[in-house]
């Protein structure tokens, strides 16, 4: 796939009219249930953040170099707070995520999945017409899933990764996310839907198909797979019964900004985190929508988010301010 040179909004799919957050505005009074720990600056626009073994952290990030972006992916220390590897890619990077103890891939701007190691990144073979939006891990199935601004769904099978990926057409416009759960895939689009896809079930076809009637930034499982919830262009997130897809349970309003990214906490899958535009970080309950916290230690829209797997409560976050942050959440 030929380089693509994005415009400075970074992704054509996401739609970035709302306006940046203004240095001046003071935030609203913080809730006392999270703390700042630790933060990294990194010097460049971060998309992405993975937790990794014994406390550390990798964080995906990009900076716009004429009219191309270039991507870097940071090793940074959990203890120290310090940035221990950089390593550099050819090409700017939308999302990442761990596929094996200290294995990580991304899903590129060119179109291309690569994974990411202290040698030169190796791209998998194929990839999408056009940038790369979203990347998801099935360790269950060894299956690798993206979302590109292609309208493609790709898969890629990592018992073989010589193979060239499995792909269809999921959605009348950009796929802005994806995400396992079990053997089921879940995708948000641009096209104003969010779909359920069954691996066993071939051809591809939607098994769930919810119509929220704005672009869906991102769509997250909760509970397992108990719950569905949509994030979308009206700053708003809705959460579904898969059972009952009608109406949503419940619609949380009360965010400033459009959420790219949410994460269910791996310890309590009723706790989801919502990061936004705002720029601000919503922890909340699945079951019943209540905010348990808000976090406000950026000053740009925050596209990295991610809870640690050993840890209770620790969340992590990375933004366009170009600052990387650890917080302890508390949990009643």
């Amino acid at each position: 796939n030929a380089a693509m040179n994005w415009p400075s909004s970074r992704h054509p799919s996401f739609h970035d009219s709302a306006p940046r957050p203004s240095p001046n505005r003071s935030p609203p009074p913080r809730r006392r249930m999270s703390s700042l720990v630790t933060k990294w600056t990194v010097g460049r626009h971060v998309d992405a953040v993975v937790p990794a073994q014994g406390g550390n952290l990798v964080a995906c990030t990009s900076v716009l170099t004429g009219s191309h972006w270039v991507g870097s992916v940071y090793g940074l220390d959990g203890k120290t707070g310090s940035i221990e590897d950089v390593i550099e890619v050819e090409v700017g990077m939308a999302d990442m995520c761990s596929f094996d103890e200290g294995q990580f891939i991304a899903a590129c701007d060119d179109g291309s999945v690569r994974v990411i190691h202290l040698g030169n990144p190796l791209p998998l073979s194929g990839g999408h017409n056009g940038g790369a939006t979203s990347i998801s891990f099935s360790a269950k199935d060894k299956l690798v899933a993206t979302g590109g601004i292609d309208h493609y769904v790709y898969i890629w099978d990592l018992k073989d990764p010589t193979k060239d990926p499995d792909h269809f057409e999921g959605h009348a416009d950009s796929v802005n996310s994806v995400q396992w759960g079990d053997n089921l895939l879940l995708t948000s689009s641009s096209d104003g839907t969010s779909c359920v896809w069954d691996v066993k079930q071939k051809p591809w076809n939607a098994s769930i198909a919810l119509n929220v009637g704005s672009v869906a930034y991102h769509a997250s499982f909760g509970k397992g797979t108990e719950r569905i919830l949509v994030s979308t262009e009206m700053n708003d997130i809705l959460c579904y019964d898969p059972r009952h897809t009608a109406k949503p349970l419940w619609t949380e309003t009360s965010l400033t900004g459009p959420c790219r990214k949410m994460a269910v906490c791996p310890q309590k899958n009723n706790i989801i985190a919502a990061a936004t535009d705002s720029p601000s970080v919503l922890v909340m309950n699945v079951d019943t929508g209540k905010p348990l916290a808000k976090i406000f230690n950026h000053t740009d829209f925050v596209r990295g988010l991610a809870w640690d797997t050993e840890k209770l409560g620790m969340l992590y976050t990375g933004s366009w301010d170009k600052f990387v942050a650890s917080h302890m959440v508390k949990f009643k």
